[in-house]
C-alpha cells in the first residue's frame, strides 16, 4: 500500500476486482456511463466479455448472481468492509479459505443487514445484536430496499449457514470459471493504475480526490486512512465502505480522473443541466434545500427505492449540485446553491453570447 499523500492511500486487490467483476456481469446496463465516449469505452473494454460470460453461465449461477449483486440490494459489496477487516483482499484463494472457516455465518449475513439507507436509530451494533427473527424482521421493513429484496434479505438471514455455503461456493465458480482468464489484463491494468494515480495527484490534487469519493475532502481529512483501490471493472463507478476503526475505503473506476474533469465547458454544462432538469432529482433538491437529510431519509421522505435513491445522490455529487458530509458513520447531503447558480449563469451565456 502506498501513501500517496496526508492520509489517502492507494492499494490494488485482486479480490475487490472479483467483487466488482460480478456486479459489473450482473448490473452491466444500469452501470453504463451516460457520456457517449466513455459509454464507447466501456462497450470496447468490456462488451464481448460480459456477453462471453452472460452466455455460459448456468441457470443456477444466474440466479445466484442476481440473489448476491442486484443492483437494488448489493448484498455481496457490502462483505467489502469485512475483507479490508481482516486484510483479505489480495489473493482470491486465501480470501475464499478464510471467510469459510473463521468468518462466521451470522458476521456475514449481518453484513448483508446494513445494506441500503436504515433508521437513525438503527446503527451497526444494534444490528450485531439480533436475537431473533422478530427483531430482524423489524429492522428489515425500516429499510429502503424494495419489498422483493426485503424478503430476499429476510430470507438470507433466517438461513445463514446455508446463505455462507451459496455465496462461497458463487465466488468460486465464477472465479474458476471467468474471472481467472481476465486476471492477465487485470495485473497490467493495476500497474498502470498506480503509476497513472501517483502522477494525477502528486500535487495534492483535492479536486480528484473528491470526485473519486464525492466528499469534499475537508469532511475526511481527519479520517484515519482513506485506501484509494481502482477497479478494472468500474469506470465512474465508485464503491466506498466506511469501517468502525476510522478507514474509508473507496472502490473506483480510473474514468473518474480524467472524465468530466477535463470535459469541454459547453458539454459539460448541458450534461450538468440535464442532471437538474431531472424531477426525481428536483425533489431531491428541494428536500436539501430545507435540511440536510441522509440516504435513509431522502428514500423515506421521497417514497425512493434504495438503488434509485442512490442513482439520484451520485448524479448530483457527479456534477457538484450536492456535498457530502459525513458524520460519524453517516454521509449526509446537503445542496450547493452556489453551484446550481454557476450553471445556470454558465447556460445562460453559452446561449447568449
Amino acid at each position: 500500500m502506498d501513501n500517496i499523500f496526508n492520509n489517502v492511500y492507494v492499494e490494488t486487490s485482486m479480490v475487490y476486482e472479483l467483487i466488482t467483476a460480478m456486479f459489473r456481469v450482473q448490473n452491466y446496463e444500469q452501470l453504463m456511463p451516460k457520456e457517449t465516449k466513455l459509454k464507447d469505452k466501456v462497450s470496447e473494454k468490456h462488451g464481448s466479455w460480459i456477453h462471453y460470460v452472460r452466455s455460459s453461465m448456468s441457470e443456477e449461477m444466474k440466479k445466484e448472481l442476481d440473489i448476491f449483486f442486484n443492483i437494488d440490494s448489493f448484498f455481496g459489496l457490502s462483505l467489502n468492509s469485512s475483507i479490508w477487516k481482516y486484510r483479505m483482499h489480495k489473493d482470491v484463494h486465501e480470501f475464499i479459505d478464510f471467510f469459510s472457516k473463521e468468518v462466521t455465518a451470522k458476521e456475514m449475513v449481518m453484513k448483508f443487514m446494513e445494506t441500503g439507507y436504515h433508521d437513525e436509530e438503527i446503527d451497526t451494533k444494534f444490528i450485531e445484536n439480533i436475537q431473533s427473527l422478530d427483531e430482524a424482521m423489524e429492522i428489515i421493513k425500516k429499510g429502503s430496499l424494495q419489498e422483493q429484496e426485503k424478503w430476499k434479505l429476510f430470507y438470507l438471514y433466517s438461513d445463514a449457514e446455508n446463505t455462507k455455503k451459496r455465496f462461497l461456493k458463487l465466488i468460486s465458480a465464477f472465479y474458476e470459471q471467468f474471472f481467472v482468464k481476465k486476471m492477465e489484463d487485470i495485473r497490467k491494468f493495476q500497474q498502470d493504475s498506480l503509476r497513472n494515480i501517483k502522477q494525477s495527484l502528486e500535487n495534492d490534487d483535492f479536486q480528484k480526490i473528491e470526485k473519486i469519493l464525492s466528499i469534499k475532502y475537508d469532511y475526511v481529512k481527519d479520517i484515519k486512512e482513506i485506501i484509494l483501490v481502482p477497479s478494472y471493472f468500474y469506470s465512474t463507478t465508485t464503491s466506498i465502505s466506511c469501517s468502525d476503526d476510522n478507514i474509508l475505503l473507496a472502490i473506483f473506476g480510473m474514468d473518474l480522473l480524467d472524465s468530466d474533469l477535463q470535459q469541454e465547458e459547453k458539454a459539460e454544462i448541458i450534461e450538468a443541466l440535464k442532471c437538474i432538469s431531472d424531477e426525481k432529482r428536483i425533489k431531491i433538491i428541494q428536500l436539501l434545500n430545507q435540511n440536510d437529510y441522509y440516504g435513509y431519509e431522502i428514500a423515506q421522505k421521497l417514497n425512493l427505492a434504495n438503488s434509485t435513491t442512490s442513482h439520484h445522490l451520485s448524479l448530483l455529487m457527479k456534477y457538484r449540485i450536492i456535498n457530502s458530509i459525513r458524520e460519524d458513520n453517516k454521509i449526509y447531503y446537503e445542496v450547493d446553491n452556489n453551484r446550481i447558480n454557476e450553471i445556470l449563469t454558465r447556460f445562460e451565456k453559452l446561449l447568449t453570447k
